[in-house]
C-alpha cells in the first residue's frame, strides 16, 4: 500500500505568525521544520510520491533535492494548494493521499504505517487532529477525490463531518507526533525538550542562540 503526499508549504515570511521569534528566525524555523518532514517521508517506503505544493523558492529547491514533486502555489490558501495537488494526482491515476503540513517536524516514518492500520478499503478517510484539537495535522483520502479540504477554524471537525458525509468508513486517529504541530514558543519548546530527534533539536538550538543564522540552504 503505497500512497502520495501532498505538503503545502506557505511562503516562510507570511508563516508561523504566533511563533513570537524574530521574523528571520521564523523563517529558518519553517525551513528545518519542512525539511526534517520532507526527510522523514523520503525514508517511508509506504510513500510513493511527495508532493510539495509552494511559491516559497527555498522550498521549492528544497522539494527538488529530495526528490518531490513540485507545484508552484498561487498562495490563495491552503484547500487552494491541496486542490492543485488533487488535479495532478488525478492525472497520474494515485489511489490515496495524504495532506500533512510542514509543521510536524517530529513525526516518524512509523507513524504513516501506524496512521494506515486504521484503513480500511475500498473508501475511506482518516482525520488525524493537531494536539489543540483545533486543526487536521493529516488527512488521508482514499481515492484522492472522495472529498475534499476545508482547512479553516476547527478544521478537523469539518474534516470529520465531510468524512462522515463522503464514506461509510471515516476515522478519527490521535497519532501522537503528527498530533505535535509548532505553532508557539511553548510548541517549539516541546520539541527541544521532547529529545527523540538530537540533531532536529541541535540545529533549532544554533539558530535561536545565533539569531537567525542556521547554515541551512
Amino acid at each position: 500500500m503505497r500512497i502520495s503526499v501532498i505538503v503545502p508549504v506557505k511562503t516562510y515570511s507570511r508563516a508561523k505568525t504566533r511563533l513570537d521569534v524574530p521574523p528571520r528566525v521564523r523563517e529558518e524555523i519553517c525551513h528545518i521544520m519542512l525539511r526534517e518532514v520532507l526527510r522523514t517521508l523520503a525514508e517511508s517506503p509506504l510513500v510513493h510520491e511527495t508532493v510539495v505544493v509552494t511559491r516559497e523558492g527555498r522550498a521549492r529547491s528544497l522539494g527538488e533535492e529530495v526528490g518531490a514533486t513540485v507545484l508552484r502555489d498561487v498562495e490563495v490558501g491552503v484547500n487552494e494548494a491541496v486542490a492543485l495537488a488533487d488535479a495532478y494526482l488525478a492525472g497520474k491515476g494515485a489511489a490515496m493521499s495524504l495532506v500533512i503540513p510542514q509543521d510536524i517536524p517530529l513525526m516518524r516514518d512509523r507513524d504513516i504505517g501506524f496512521l494506515l492500520k486504521f484503513f480500511t478499503p475500498p473508501t475511506c478517510v482518516l482525520v488525524v487532529p493537531s494536539q489543540r484539537l483545533d486543526g487536521t495535522n493529516a488527512l488521508l483520502r482514499c481515492p484522492p477525490d472522495v472529498m475534499g479540504t476545508h482547512y479553516d477554524d476547527d478544521s478537523y471537525r469539518s474534516h470529520m463531518r465531510m468524512a462522515r458525509q463522503a464514506t461509510p468508513n471515516p476515522g478519527l486517529v490521535h497519532v501522537p507526533r503528527m498530533m505535535r504541530d509548532v505553532d508557539t514558543v511553548e510548541d517549539l519548546d516541546h520539541v527541544l525538550r521532547d529529545g527523540a530527534k538530537p540533531e532536529l533539536g541541535l540545529r533549532i538550538s544554533r539558530l535561536l542562540s545565533s539569531g537567525g543564522v542556521s547554515g541551512a540552504p
